[in-house]
């Protein structure tokens, strides 16, 4: 797996983090079973809302 943080935007109780990623699941064998991605063009967005003092994932977009 691959993770790259691209942006983290917070405005008050709110925000949303910009990811792109790359993730392969291999079985025993080593053959692929999944593969998921988001890039820096396309990427991912994580919604973000504050709980008390900490800071939680409330939804995530994946752009088809």
């Amino acid at each position: 797996m691959e993770l790259n943080i691209l942006e983290v935007c917070l405005d008050g109780n709110r925000g949303e983090i910009k990811a792109s990623y790359y993730i392969k699941y291999s079985d025993s064998s080593g053959k692929m079973v999944y593969y998921g991605s988001a890039s820096d063009t396309l990427p991912s967005i994580w919604i973000l809302e504050k709980q008390g003092a900490k800071w939680v994932i409330i939804d995530i977009d994946e752009h088809p």
